[in-house]
């Protein structure tokens, strides 16, 4: 078994807000790949993630289950309702598990509806997607995320490498110490791990459970007010509710 292996195993088996501290955080290689075979194998009476992400639309489930089994058991995202909400939310977020790096693809009036207060119409024309040219995503996020959720001014890069990435999206340098500090992963020196399919899973179920809060809400069965915790409003709620309709057919 690697080290990386063997680190990842070790913090599958420890509960939850554990912190792990193997080791200086900068010697973890970009790409952890390797730990994927130690994820724990699914256990008697959970659910059967499988099929239900394969009911909520995820393209490659089988791969996806095997990241999110340890993970959701340590969040305890193992309830039949959980499951199916949670499958539902990640699918809608990440759509499937394709997309887990935000798109900054913006046009130009796209930036102006997104960010009103923070793009100028000439600054939206020269950034923004344009007809003759492709929008710098680089740019965006730094206008749109400079000096604010713990990042540095603009300029300074924070705004583009703590970016929206995952299967439920982190953003800011905050964000990703939060990340960082609940699951033990060095997301602050390495953001892009964050899109690493099975750190991307451990975070999701950190966020949906302990960040967001929506274990309770999904044994209510209110879609709305776990839509809210994720969204911050119910953009997307039609999508979720077929998702969800869908897995909690699996679950029974």
């Amino acid at each position: 078994m690697s080290a990386i292996a063997s680190w990842f195993a070790k913090l599958f088996a420890r509960p939850p807000g554990a912190v792990v501290a193997e080791g200086p955080m900068s010697q973890v290689p970009a790409s952890m790949d390797a730990a994927r075979q130690d994820i724990p194998v699914l256990a008697a009476g959970e659910p059967n993630w499988l099929a239900i992400l394969r009911a909520a639309g995820f393209t490659q489930p089988d791969m996806w289950a095997q990241h999110i089994a340890g993970p959701a058991r340590r969040w305890e995202i193992t309830a039949g309702r959980r499951a199916a909400a949670f499958a539902a939310t990640i699918g809608h977020e990440s759509d499937g598990g394709a997309r887990l790096v935000e798109n900054l693809n913006y046009s130009a009036a796209g930036l102006r509806q997104t960010w009103p207060a923070r793009f100028s119409a000439a600054d939206a024309e020269r950034m923004g997607r344009g007809s003759d040219h492709s929008a710098d995503q680089r740019a965006i996020a730094e206008r749109a995320y400079g000096g604010r959720m713990g990042n540095g001014v603009e300029g300074s890069g924070d705004g583009w490498s703590y970016r929206g990435r995952g299967l439920i999206q982190i953003t800011g340098r905050d964000a990703y110490r939060l990340a960082t500090d609940a699951c033990g992963l060095p997301l602050v020196q390495h953001p892009d791990l964050a899109a690493q399919p099975n750190c991307a899973a451990a975070v999701a179920c950190w966020a949906w459970a302990s960040w967001k809060g929506c274990n309770a809400l999904a044994d209510a069965g209110d879609i709305e007010g776990w839509r809210r915790a994720i969204n911050g409003g119910l953009n997307g709620l039609e999508d979720v509710r077929r998702r969800y309709a869908a897995a909690l057919r699996v679950v029974g």
